[in-house]
């Protein structure tokens, strides 16, 4: 399924970080580019990701737990989006 609800899915179901779908967001050029960031700065990130405007994984330094990296997707729907005081960096 296309939706971000289906990759998500998809995501969630597959356990292999080797996996042709996973290698999509784990291994293209922005995510090797957090990689080099995150060797670069040893100790100072943990996993780095990147989403687009709707939360949907673009690139990570490596499988997440989750597809779907927007607040209200993980707390239902209607959820509000954080105030900058309401999320720490």
């Amino acid at each position: 399924e296309g939706s971000i609800k289906g990759q998500n899915k998809k995501w969630k179901s597959i356990k292999d970080p080797a996996d042709k779908f996973i290698l999509k967001f784990t291994n293209n050029d922005v995510s090797r580019f957090l990689k080099n960031q995150q060797a670069t700065l040893k100790d100072e990130y943990g996993e780095i990701f990147l989403t687009n405007k709707f939360g949907a994984l673009v690139a990570s330094t490596s499988k997440l737990s989750t597809f779907t990296l927007y607040l209200p997707f993980l707390l239902g729907k209607g959820s509000p989006l954080p105030s900058k005081t309401d999320v720490k960096i």
